[in-house]
């Protein structure tokens, strides 16, 4: 019996497009398979939006896909990884919702009623499968693409070679609320 051992979700977001790619490796017997069961991307609105807008957009469906994906499944998503190749969303994600503005306190705590935030990490950019989803490629050349069919080669290594990314401070992030001194509030 076939039997799913990790999954992994991989975002990124790029001018006016984003996508999500969700891969499973999964061990039969004595083989292991690494299948990429669905994938999911879409174009930004009319209106334009930053690129940290658009990459905490990949977050959230990337969370709503991983929820289908457990669903239909039953896969518990705790044991679940979302990768990311930008700094400023993952450090959204992983701070206090009611710092932000608005859009993004939504969006974050959309997420965080679906996923924890230890669950997201940061991979390059080069080693982002999704990243072909946001630019675009040919049909011809996705066929030939390994990284696409099969996630990047150190997710088959243990966790602490992984890699890590150094994350923006919370006081040099876009999108915080605006502080008022006290004398003007009364």
């Amino acid at each position: 019996m076939e039997r799913i051992s990790q999954t992994r979700v991989f975002r990124n977001a790029f001018e006016r497009a984003y996508g999500v790619a969700l891969y499973f490796r999964s061990t039969k017997e004595e083989r292991t398979l690494v299948s990429l069961p669905c994938s999911k991307n879409r174009l930004d609105s009319i209106k334009w939006v930053t690129p940290s807008r658009l990459e905490l957009l990949a977050a959230l469906v990337g969370a709503w896909l991983l929820s289908y994906f457990s669903e239909v499944t039953g896969y518990d998503t705790a044991r679940s990884t979302l990768w990311t190749d930008t700094t400023v969303a993952l450090s959204w994600i992983r701070s206090a919702p009611n710092r932000w503005k608005m859009f993004v306190c939504n969006r974050i705590t959309a997420f965080e009623s679906r996923n924890s935030p230890t669950q997201c990490r940061h991979c390059p950019g080069r080693e982002n499968p999704a990243d072909h989803l946001s630019r675009g490629i040919l049909c011809s050349q996705i066929l030939l693409l390994d990284i696409w069919w099969q996630w990047p080669q150190w997710l088959g290594k243990q966790e602490g070679c992984w890699p890590s990314g150094n994350f923006a401070t919370t006081k040099s992030l876009p999108e915080g609320k605006r502080r008022y001194p006290r004398h003007v509030l009364r």
